[in-house]
């Protein structure tokens, strides 16, 4: 198998020939939707401002505001429901290394995201040239195609994608495939995963990717592309070997010149209620249990004992796990009460009612 160390928070669709660059996902950390501050941006993957080269990627719910004249040596993916705003009169950003032309800084706007600028004077420049402003005096295409030269328009409904824009203006390049989704659905013990694409330019296959912790991905299968330049191609690809819990998905998108990029990750939860038996609930045995779950091989099992106003009174820890049947026996003894139990693993989180009773 070709496994791939990738972060959960990766990437919808990386720009892979540029090697160096990491991925800087920024979400909201105390819920969505959240505005937050270019300058005080940082990435969930290091907990520090992004770094030269990194794809900054802005999720669902998450507005940056770009306040005065900014330049950011990164480049930039705005997820749906993304947003990146120029709030002021006079606020501007370019994406730039310090090269000016030929630096190789972008942004790609995907469908649902959007950039926005009301004054003339706001300014997205990449590679020190201008490529959208606000104000008027622009195209207002929206999406611009390559066959719309930049100045393109922040104001109105603001730039909308799906785009991708270098410092040339729109460069379909840096998406080969033109992904318009990409999800899967749990039927029975399998996982169905389907996507659509809207072009396949230079596209050569698909290499369909596993992943039990978000983290470690796993080649479970390779698809050809279609080879339609202009028309919608639809896909389905069946997962019969997954796991308890979480399965992340993802596509690898490999172009005829062996570039590479990444579709979004998707999560599948293979995982209900009725999986998990603990017994006996009304419980003779001063907390004595039985545990059935899904046979898995568990990096740990956390057993916690709360009293009903949730103090935790008794917890133990298993790690490395292997197996389906569990039996836990609390070190001391449990006086008769109505307790909570609840089964945390890497794979599912389970709560219970126990009554423990003379």
């Amino acid at each position: 198998m070709n496994r791939l160390r990738l972060s959960l928070f990766v990437l919808h669709f990386i720009i892979a020939h540029i090697s160096l660059a990491q991925t800087c996902t920024i979400s909201c950390s105390g819920g969505s939707p959240c505005t937050i501050g270019l300058a005080t941006m940082t990435c969930d993957e290091t907990g520090s401002a992004p770094a030269s080269g990194d794809e900054v990627i802005i999720t669902d719910g998450v507005t940056i505001e770009v306040s005065g004249n900014n330049t950011l040596d990164a480049n930039i993916r705005i997820q749906d429901g993304g947003h990146l705003d120029f709030p002021g009169s006079s606020d501007k950003i370019d994406l730039n290394d310090g090269t000016d032309s030929g630096c190789g800084r972008y942004i790609i706007i995907e469908s649902g995201g959007v950039v926005t600028g009301s004054s003339g004077s706001n300014q997205l420049r990449i590679c020190g040239t201008i490529i959208a402003k606000g104000g008027g005096a622009c195209n207002d295409t929206d999406p611009p195609t390559e066959a719309d030269a930049p100045v393109y328009c922040l104001n109105g409904d603001g730039l909308g994608g799906e785009v991708a824009i270098d410092e040339d203006g729109v460069n379909s390049g840096l998406l080969p495939v033109n992904l318009v989704f990409f999800r899967g659905q749990l039927k029975g013990d399998i996982v169905e995963l389907n996507w659509r694409t809207s072009s396949e330019t230079n596209f050569d296959y698909f290499k369909v990717l596993h992943s039990a912790d978000g983290s470690t991905f796993s080649e479970i299968g390779k698809v050809y592309g279609k080879g339609a330049e202009e028309s919608v191609s639809n896909y389905i690809f069946e997962h019969n070997k997954i796991v308890p819990g979480n399965n992340y998905y993802m596509l690898e998108i490999i172009d005829k010149d062996s570039s590479t990029t990444y579709s979004s990750i998707i999560n599948i939860n293979n995982f209900n209620e009725n999986q998990v038996e603990v017994f006996p609930s009304l419980n003779l045995s001063q907390g004595e249990i039985n545990i059935i779950m899904p046979a898995y091989n568990y990096s740990y099992v956390r057993v916690t004992y709360s009293d009903i106003r949730g103090v935790k009174v008794y917890s133990t820890l298993i790690k490395n796990y292997d197996g389906n049947y569990l039996k836990v026996s609390p070190n001391k003894i449990l006086p008769p009460a109505l307790y909570f139990i609840e089964i945390n693993t890497d794979r599912f989180i389970y709560r219970q009612k126990l009554e423990i009773v003379e």
